[in-house]
């Protein structure tokens, strides 16, 4: 027979909760429908269980987002100048250029960055539809998701005070630290 426990919700998931809250209520002020998603997903992306982990993580979610966004925009102007936007050649297109958007950040030992740097890139390249610039276009998601960035790192710095638990001991192994 197995016990099965069911965990606890822990803070980084309060957090990470509080981060999405702050993040659609900044999109509701600013009137901004698209900011709610983008600066979502990189709030959540940014919550680290440790406020240390967070800024190293956000300077790498950033790196990752100005990735994105040049070649985001890069393929949107290639494929306006091809008109090829929204047929099969497009989209083979972007596919394509998804592979060196992402290496770039591996690239630059920013691994941590790959993931945001494909999401702002398909953000760019795959929504984009109706808008007259792809500038400003890509400009919105690049900076929704740097609004998303420094939500995650200002709720991630935010402690709770907390007891000192001193009945304990605690040991880390060699690369516990």
């Amino acid at each position: 027979m197995t016990d099965h426990i069911v965990p606890p919700i822990g803070m980084r998931m309060v957090k990470s909760a509080a981060a999405v809250l702050i993040c659609l209520l900044i999109s509701m002020a600013v009137d901004r429908e698209d900011m709610r998603i983008y600066s979502s997903i990189a709030a959540l992306l940014c919550v680290q269980p440790y406020a240390e982990d967070t800024r190293r993580m956000a300077v790498q979610r950033t790196v990752g987002t100005a990735i994105g966004s040049v070649f985001g925009i890069a393929t949107l102007l290639l494929e306006m100048v091809l008109d090829i936007r929204g047929t099969l050649t497009g989209y083979i297109l972007i596919a394509a250029v998804t592979v060196p958007a992402l290496w770039i950040s591996v690239a630059l030992k920013a691994a941590n960055a790959a993931a945001l740097s494909g999401i702002v890139f398909l953000s760019i390249t795959v929504t984009h539809v109706t808008d007259a610039s792809p500038w400003i276009f890509a400009w919105y998601r690049a900076s929704e998701t740097l609004v998303g960035i420094a939500v995650g790192i200002a709720v991630n710095a935010f402690q709770l005070p907390r007891r000192k638990r001193r009945g304990g001991l605690f040991v880390s192994g060699p690369g516990g630290l």
